[in-house]
């Protein structure tokens, strides 16, 4: 009985630190930001040429950056690719390749952004383009 009640009591005093940690920061490519923990948004809709003209990852919190992240692609005819891992807050020329060869669905993941000295998660992206 008495582990039982450590335990809880540990449980407890770690519950806030479990919590602020899995707050993600809203994070937006070209102008579209969708997180995909909120299934009822509605996924964006862009094209090759919004995507290639703003390929930059920016956060929707001043004084931060996002350091990395990785990037996958469904095209709508063909097999799922990637995941892309990238330090940074740019698509690479490889990723922008991918955009102008397919149309489908990107999938920006694993966000990583620097707050200051805090290491936080973004928001996961969903966007479908097309031509």
């Amino acid at each position: 009985m008495k582990r039982i009640i450590t335990v809880l009591a540990t449980l407890a005093f770690c519950a806030p630190t479990f919590a602020q940690s899995s707050t993600a920061v809203p994070v937006k490519l070209g102008g579209a930001a969708n997180s995909i923990a909120d299934r009822n948004a509605t996924v964006p809709m862009s094209t090759i040429d919004a995507i290639v003209n703003n390929k930059a990852i920016t956060v929707m919190r001043k004084g931060c950056d996002v350091t990395s992240f990785a990037f996958s692609i469904l095209p709508k005819s063909g097999d799922f690719i990637g995941p892309f891992m990238t330090n940074g807050y740019m698509l690479t020329d490889k990723m922008l390749d991918l955009v102008k060869n397919n149309t489908g669905k990107i999938f920006i993941e694993n966000v990583k952004v620097k707050c200051g000295t805090q290491e936080l998660t973004g928001q996961p992206i969903i966007i479908k383009y097309d031509q």
